[in-house]
């Protein structure tokens, strides 16, 4: 007797091949820009820089679309590694112009690109290790 299966992509991150969209990243971006977008009052008045960590641990698309639409000042992606540099940069830039905040969302993947090459050189280091016969 022959059964039909069928498979819900069901992940926040967006991240599942062959989709448009998952369920849950809907409302999980829902959520995400409200909080950034609520933060601004804070941190304005208090002239902060808050730094919102976003889910997303391979895939950005829930802390872009947050960032975009929550109007995060730098938007940091697993996919795209960052220069810790140039986000000093873009803050300071800011303050200049006369903003007194800033709101950084970063996706929880997000990586100085300095720190990806160290990690990179430790995954080659261990992929080229003589392995242990096993008995």
């Amino acid at each position: 007797m022959a059964k039909s299966i069928i498979g819900i992509p069901k992940t926040i991150d967006n991240d599942v091949f062959g989709t448009d969209v998952t369920f849950g990243f809907d409302t999980a971006l829902g959520i995400a820009t409200e909080a950034i977008d609520r933060l601004h009052s804070t941190a304005h008045s208090h002239h902060r820089i808050i730094v919102v960590e976003i889910m997303g641990h391979r895939a950005g698309w829930l802390a872009l679309g947050a960032g975009i639409a929550g109007g995060a000042d730098v938007i940091l992606l697993p996919e795209i590694p960052y220069s810790i540099d140039s986000v000093a940069e873009a803050i300071l830039y800011r303050m200049k112009g006369g903003k007194n905040f800033s709101i950084v969302a970063v996706a929880e993947g997000a990586i100085d690109f300095r720190r990806r090459d160290e990690r990179n050189e430790d995954q080659q280091h261990k992929d080229n290790r003589p392995r242990k016969a096993h008995p």
